[in-house]
């Protein structure tokens, strides 16, 4: 395994990345939310949102609200995350969601011009 697919597993295995990326499967939510329904502190969710976004587990939406003023939601980047038990080891596929494939391209693209 590479140093990505450790991370990853390394994610997944962790009860608070885990139940991040669960609750935002389901919808977007704000960091102080995710506060709110996680049992941990929020330093810890702070941190672990951190790792997930790093690793393009989740993804960040600014989402404008009525007063004008922008709020950070958080999404799942990912469809499936696929662990494999081969005959020289463990492997880690990520199964990476259309839309973030297409944000990602255009941050790319944003990022050389």
């Amino acid at each position: 395994m590479d140093g990505e697919e450790i991370e990853v597993l390394e994610a997944v295995h962790d009860d608070f990345s885990r139940e991040i990326l669960e609750r935002v499967a389901q919808e977007p939510l704000s960091a102080p939310e995710l506060v709110e329904q996680v049992d941990a502190s929020k330093p810890t969710v702070y941190r672990r949102l951190s790792d997930l976004e790093e690793m393009d587990l989740v993804a960040v939406r600014v989402q404008p609200d009525d007063a004008g003023h922008h709020r950070k939601q958080y999404v799942a980047a990912v469809d499936a995350v696929h662990i494999c038990v081969e005959s020289d080891g463990l492997s880690v596929q990520v199964d990476r969601s259309a839309e973030d494939a297409v944000d990602r391209f255009r941050k790319l693209v944003g990022d050389i011009t």
